[in-house]
C-alpha cells in the first residue's frame, strides 16, 4: 500500500475524520514517498562508497544526475502545512546536495571511463614543470577538498537518518524500521581496515528554529564539531 496509504488509515483512527488534516497528512505521506524513491536509500553504500573512494571522490553522471534532479524537486515543492522539523530538514538536505555538487562541478574531470562519471580533480598532477612548492601547495589544496567532500557526505547520511527519524516518529513507526540507519563506509584506513561510520546528529547541533547545516562556508569549520569528521583543517 506505501506509505500514503497506511497513514491514511492511522490518521482516520487517530482524528476521526477531520478533512483538511486527513489532507496534509496525505500529502505528506506522498511527498515522503516520492522523496524516499527519488533518493534512493536502498543505493546509499554504492553512492557513498564512490564518493569515498580513497582514490578520488567520484559520482557517476547517472548519480549525479539524480541528486541535481532532487535538489531541484525539492526546491520546487508546495510543502502542506505541519511537520516543520520535516521541512527544516529536507531544506537542508536540498543545501548539502547542491553545495556537494557545486564542488565537484566546479573543479572536476572525467572519471576512470570517460563519460560515465566525474571525479575531483587531480590539480597537482597537471604540473609542466617540476615545482616542488607548487606541487606540494596543489597536493594539499586536492587533499583538502577530498575530505570537505567526505564530510558532506557525512553531512548528507546525518540528514538521511534524521529525516528517517521523524517520519518514524511523526508519520509512519515502520518507516525504513528493518532496514535500519544509513551508514557510511571509510577506508581502508592506516591499519588497511575498513571503519563503518553512523553518521547521526546530536541535540546540540541543532539550532533554535532551524536545521543544522550553516552553509559551506561555515561548515568548513563546524564539521569538526560534528560527532565524526574525516577531513583537516586548510594548512596555511
Amino acid at each position: 500500500m506505501g506509505l500514503k496509504g497506511d497513514h491514511e488509515q492511522r490518521v482516520q483512527d487517530a482524528l476521526g475524520y477531520d478533512a483538511p488534516a486527513q489532507l496534509n497528512e496525505e500529502k505528506w505521506a506522498r511527498l515522503i514517498d516520492d522523496f524516499a524513491e527519488r533518493i534512493d536509500w536502498d543505493r546509499w553504500p554504492y553512492l557513498t562508497a564512490n564518493l569515498m573512494d580513497p582514490a578520488g571522490p567520484t559520482l557517476r553522471n547517472t548519480d549525479r544526475k539524480r541528486l541535481a534532479d532532487l535538489r531541484d524537486w525539492l526546491i520546487t515543492r508546495v510543502w502542506p502545512e505541519g511537520h516543520d522539523r520535516l521541512r527544516q530538514l529536507l531544506d537542508g538536505i536540498r543545501q548539502v546536495i547542491n553545495d556537494l555538487l557545486l564542488i565537484l562541478e566546479r573543479d572536476y574531470e572525467d572519471g576512470p571511463i570517460a563519460g560515465e562519471s566525474v571525479r575531483l580533480r587531480r590539480n597537482y598532477k597537471d604540473l609542466r614543470t617540476w615545482d616542488p612548492p607548487e606541487y606540494q601547495r596543489l597536493l594539499d589544496d586536492y587533499m583538502y577538498k577530498m575530505g570537505l567532500i567526505n564530510d558532506l557526505v557525512l553531512e548528507l547520511t546525518r540528514f538521511s537518518n534524521a529525516i528517517c527519524d521523524v517520519v518514524r516518529q511523526d508519520i509512519d513507526g515502520n518507516f525504513r524500521f528493518d532496514e535500519g540507519a544509513l551508514i557510511v563506509l571509510n577506508g581502508p584506513t592506516m591499519r588497511l581496515e575498513m571503519e563503518i561510520l553512523r553518521p547521526e546528529f546530536r541535540p546540540k547541533d541543532f539550532p533554535d528554529g532551524g536545521h543544522p547545516y550553516p552553509g559551506l562556508e561555515e561548515f568548513e569549520q563546524e564539521r569538526f564539531n560534528r560527532d565524526v569528521s574525516l577531513g583537516e583543517r586548510r594548512s596555511n
